[in-house]
């Protein structure tokens, strides 16, 4: 629940029942949920990052690499962006670098479950640390979490349900 500036992020994801096209990931640099990044491996040994704008997916770059455990097994996903350069290495070998339009956001874990009771996706041992954003802090009340400001940060809060109840707020 912080929207970070500069983020490193480790987390183990494994694709635990699945197809060769199902796919685990994360979400990064999220904004609301018409405008972020994701990255995700599949359990083919490709990867991909995704950008989402404005409501649009459009595929930023894909790739495959020996490094990702095939087959279901688990593997290491290392994020990290530092001055709008994104690095990303799988199982602690570098696969991607690439200078992206990031905007400080949240995370998010991700799976690529594209047909129902085909895709099921594990994560563990999830360490995020960054420079917490002082930016437009959006809150989507759909959790029973708290979200923290800092100093004199906005706040705007946004439903993306029918429910636009006062009831909810509180």
């Amino acid at each position: 629940n912080v929207a970070f500036d500069a983020l490193d992020l480790r987390v183990d994801a494994q694709v635990v029942t699945g197809t060769p096209s199902s796919r685990a990931g994360v979400l990064f640099a999220l904004q609301d949920f018409d405008n972020y990044f994701w990255f995700d491996i599949g359990n083919d040994g490709r990867y991909h990052l995704y950008r989402r704008q404005d409501g649009q997916s459009s595929l930023v770059t894909e790739g495959t690499t020996p490094f990702i455990h095939t087959d279901l097994a688990r593997n290491q996903v290392h994020l990290s962006v530092i001055s709008k350069t994104l690095s990303v290495a799988v199982n602690d070998r570098a696969v991607l670098q690439a200078a992206i339009d990031y905007t400080p956001g949240f995370i998010g874990l991700w799976c690529g479950a594209y047909q129902p009771d085909r895709t099921r996706c594990a994560f563990d041992d999830l360490q995020a640390t960054g420079t917490p954003s002082p930016d437009l802090l959006i809150i989507y009340p759909f959790c029973n979490c708290r979200r923290t400001a800092y100093g004199d940060q906005p706040l705007e809060v946004r439903w993306r349900w029918g429910a636009k109840t006062p009831a909810y707020l509180d």
